[in-house]
């Protein structure tokens, strides 16, 4: 499989006041990761990182 990256449409979460996204994406270990994450000036924290789900992995791996 191709290491495509694939950014799921931002969320806007009221009680914080900000945009979340989220990423999917193989690591250097093949492994697929959902990466969440926002944007403010000059940076992007990450809120977390974990593995991808069954069906997150199926919707990758489909195009999805």
């Amino acid at each position: 499989m191709e290491n495509v990256f694939v950014i799921v449409p931002a969320k806007l979460l009221d009680s914080v006041g900000e945009f979340r996204f989220l990423t999917i994406g193989q690591s250097k270990l093949q492994k697929l990761l959902v990466i969440s994450h926002t944007e403010r000036e000059n940076e992007i924290p990450l809120i977390s990182a974990r593995l991808a789900s069954k069906q997150e992995r199926k919707n990758y791996e489909s195009g999805v």
